[in-house]
């Protein structure tokens, strides 16, 4: 009797551990096919992702992001081995500006059958940074909601509902800086180096860079712009948070003038606030 009771113990026992085991197969299948059924998409950088967020909004649980370019990663430079390649190819897509030189080098390595480029317009030679215009913003911003539209039907009203206000938004602060940069016609904006020549067309205004193209800046173009200070010619110094800084100071107090400084990161921040930050300081 003791035996029997010990059988039947030891196949109860094994019963439970089966049921389990096979519990736990089910759990693990459903959610890998949860994931399997999220949108993959990838973005080569960071601005593009506040982008995407700010339409997604709270739908962002359907899709997993990732950012090539993350916060504090230097843009000039990525580490591009065949591990990493191999990663960026399994996504179902590649959002990109196409401007920024490491875009192009990894978009060479990519399937291109893949990308969606989200600004397709007259690039400035000199300034690969398109999305610090209201104007090129707001093309980016319609391109981003198409390509969702495209791959997301069923919430387009949702996203068409995001897009429209941001798009006021970005209106509105573009009328605000076409009012308030008028004061400063004729002048210019002083930069460290080449992020904000698209923002300069916008409102004609003139700029000069501490550095332009990588190059170091020479003395007769640091006379230049104490000349140009001297004669209260810039309007405002427009800047990184990346740089040395203090470079400015030291020319506004060999010159005595006192100069705006606005310092903003145009890789870190979502760009919309950085035109609000850029308004409110001028």
């Amino acid at each position: 009797m003791k035996s029997l009771f010990f059988i039947i113990f030891i196949l109860f026992f094994y019963a439970n551990i089966l049921n389990f085991t096979f519990s736990k197969e089910i759990e693990r299948s459903k959610n890998n096919k949860e994931i399997s059924y999220k949108k993959s998409i990838l973005i080569t950088v960071l601005p593009i992702k506040f982008v995407l967020n700010n339409i997604l909004s709270k739908n962002t649980k359907d899709y997993n992001i990732e950012v090539i370019l993350k916060g504090g990663v230097d843009h000039h430079s990525v580490d591009l081995s065949p591990n990493l390649i191999k990663k960026l190819n399994s996504f179902n897509y590649i959002l990109t500006f196409n401007s920024l030189e490491i875009e192009k080098l990894l978009l060479k390595k990519i399937d291109k059958n893949k990308l969606i480029d989200l600004y397709n317009d007259n690039y400035l030679e000199n300034d690969p940074h398109v999305w610090l215009s209201l104007k090129n913003l707001k093309k980016i911003y319609l391109n981003t909601y198409n390509f969702l539209y495209n791959i997301d039907k069923n919430n387009y009203k949702y996203y068409r509902d995001n897009l429209n206000k941001v798009i006021t938004k970005i209106e509105l602060y573009n009328t605000l800086l076409l009012n308030k940069t008028k004061n400063y016609k004729g002048k210019y904006i002083l930069t460290y180096h080449n992020e904000y020549y698209y923002f300069a067309k916008d409102y004609n205004l003139n700029i000069i860079s501490l550095q332009y193209n990588e190059s170091e800046i020479s003395l007769k173009d640091i006379q230049k712009i104490t000349n140009l200070i001297n004669q209260d010619k810039i309007a405002f110094i427009l800047t990184s948070a990346y740089y040395d800084n203090s470079v400015f100071f030291k020319l506004t107090n060999k010159t005595n003038k006192k100069i705006k400084i606005i310092v903003c990161d145009p890789f870190n921040e979502d760009t919309i606030n950085i035109f609000w930050k850029i308004y409110s300081n001028i």
